[in-house]
Order: structure tokens, then sequence, then C-alpha cells
């Protein structure tokens, strides 16, 4: 064979791998039976994907509520985000009517009780609610204070190495009220 050979490039072959643009976190809950386990209890930290209309994650958040709803599993839905579209599995309209106004909320809907939803309301200015987490019919439900859980990932995690609150900006826009009393509070803190 003469040399330099004339090789042809060899043809790849193209693999696409699509990844979760958000990780979704949720905690489950299962009893052990006599087949294995059973789902007691599941509790879903909305994401703004949840939350956007027309987002591949919103749908498939609502379809795995909607599969929870139907089954014999309690649904803890927690939304700590002020903007988007309502997701949570309590109707929003009665959620308001019952609540009043409120910037941040908790679903719980036991599923031994189809028509209940217990909601816990919060507001930006005040620390997150501590919520009972329902188990099975007859067991207590457990507490769970999502101020000390904030407060815990916000330690432990990267966020006051790597955001720059000072030049971040809120969105949704906070109100003129908000806007003064995160002043305020800033300010205090600062003191």
């Amino acid at each position: 064979m003469p040399w330099p050979l004339r090789l042809a490039a060899t043809r790849p072959v193209v693999v696409k791998v699509f990844h979760d643009e958000f990780r979704e976190p949720f905690v489950e809950i299962y009893v052990k039976t006599e087949g294995g386990r059973r789902l007691v209890t599941s509790i879903e930290v909305l994401s703004p994907s949840n939350k956007t209309p027309g987002d591949q994650g919103r749908e498939l958040f609502l379809r795995k509520q909607r599969e929870l709803l139907s089954g014999k599993v309690n649904l803890v839905d927690i939304d700590l985000l002020r903007g988007g579209k309502h997701a949570t599995a309590v109707p929003l309209e009665q959620a308001l009517a019952a609540c009043g106004s409120f910037d941040y909320h908790v679903s719980v809907h036991p599923f031994d009780d189809v028509e209940t939803y217990y909601v816990y309301p919060m507001s930006f200015k005040e620390p997150l609610a501590t919520i009972e987490i329902p188990l099975l019919p007859g067991d207590a439900g457990v507490l769970l204070d999502l101020q000390a859980v904030f407060d815990r990932c916000y330690d432990e995690g990267p966020y006051a190495r790597e955001i720059d609150y000072s030049e971040s900006q809120v969105i949704p826009a906070l109100s003129a009220d908000q806007a003064t009393w995160v002043t305020e509070f800033l300010r205090s803190r600062r003191d």
C-alpha cells in the first residue's frame, strides 16, 4: 500500500441525552407492608417550572399531582414562590376565600378526606410556618418547621457565597410596602 493512506472519516453515532433543566425536590414517606412498602405521604416543593404555563415541568408536576390525588396518598404541596401560575392541589379561589391573600402557602390534602385541604397561608414579613405532615389514619402527624428547614438549607448551601443580593433583582418585583419592609429589616440586621 502506498503511503500516506487516504482514509475516510469514521462516522460517529449520535447520542442525545436530555437532562432535566431543574432538580424537582420531593420527599416520600412509606410504610412497610407484608408485600414491601406503601407510599403514605408525598411532599412536593414547587419549582419555577411547576408554575410556568407551557413548561414541561408543570405538565409533569400536574400529572403526578392528579395521580397522587386519585390514590390513597396524602399530598403536601409547598409553594414558597411569589410568582407564577397557581399549582398546588387546593383550588386557588377557595384558598383565597378562606385565608385571604398570602405570599406563600402550603396545601395539605389527606387521602382519607377527599373534600378537605389544610392550607397554611404565609406572609412575606413573617417566619415560615410549622406544618403538620399527615401519616396513616389513626397515626399522629409529624410537625415540620419550614423556617428551620429553610434556614438550614441556606446556611449549609452556597447561597450566601454565590448570590450577590445587592445586585440581584427580585422577580416578581416587590410591592412598595414589601420593599420598604425589606429595607428596614436589612437595616435592623446590620445594626
